[in-house]
């Protein structure tokens, strides 16, 4: 059943966090449960590739944007550009801030060009298209439930499932340099069922409105 598991979540107010940005992540152990079927388009490591070559070097291969790549290997490289681009930080920090530069990237491709051009300046129009554009980057399922609220401030809980490129740190970055191009201030915060289980509670303002 749609939002089954969001209901769940929202029932239970005390179970959303904010991101443990210094948690220790065991990227191994996240690698051994990656289902072999699990893929994700080149788009997401685009970003990625481009900071480790800036920060601490880069020797890995490029990725196409709308070439298909097992999860392992994305999730995997993410690790190590995280690493590379960001060597002082804490790993999971470094994956966020990867995550943050992914929504330029996008937008400055031609499929994201079109994104923008049809969501027409709205950034609720944007976030609904959410689930969509999760479908079309792999084989994540993502479901979007907007509680309350319109473009220049809301709420919406987004669940996010078999996403094996860091739903906890990575996609939350995505989320927030998304919304720092849309000039929105927000909170997130969620819950975590499993490694590539995920629901996110976005809320926003406006920032001349904050």
């Amino acid at each position: 059943m749609p939002f089954q598991r969001l209901v769940q979540s929202l029932a239970h107010h005390s179970a959303w966090a904010e991101p443990d940005w210094e948690r220790p992540l065991d990227v191994d152990a996240h690698l051994a449960l990656v289902e072999w079927r699990a893929r994700v388009r080149g788009a997401f490591l685009g970003s990625a590739v481009q900071a480790a070559r800036k920060g601490a070097g880069w020797s890995g291969p490029d990725y196409l944007p709308f070439r298909s790549y097992p999860a392992r290997e994305a999730a995997q490289t993410l690790a190590q550009c995280a690493k590379a681009a960001h060597v002082e930080l804490p790993l999971r920090e470094g994956l966020r801030r990867l995550g943050q530069g992914a929504y330029e990237t996008l937008v400055s491709s031609m499929s994201g060009r079109v994104l923008v051009a049809l969501v027409a300046g709205s950034w609720l129009a944007l976030l609904r298209a959410v689930p969509k554009a999760y479908q079309i980057a792999g084989t994540a399922r993502a479901e979007l439930l907007v509680l309350e609220g319109d473009d220049h401030a809301g709420e919406a809980v987004i669940e996010l499932q078999r996403l094996w490129t860091f739903a906890d740190s990575y996609h939350v970055g995505v989320f927030e340099g998304a919304l720092k191009a849309w000039k929105r201030e927000a909170r997130i915060r969620l819950v975590q069922h499993t490694p590539s289980d995920v629901d996110l509670r976005i809320e926003w303002r406006e920032a001349s409105l904050a």
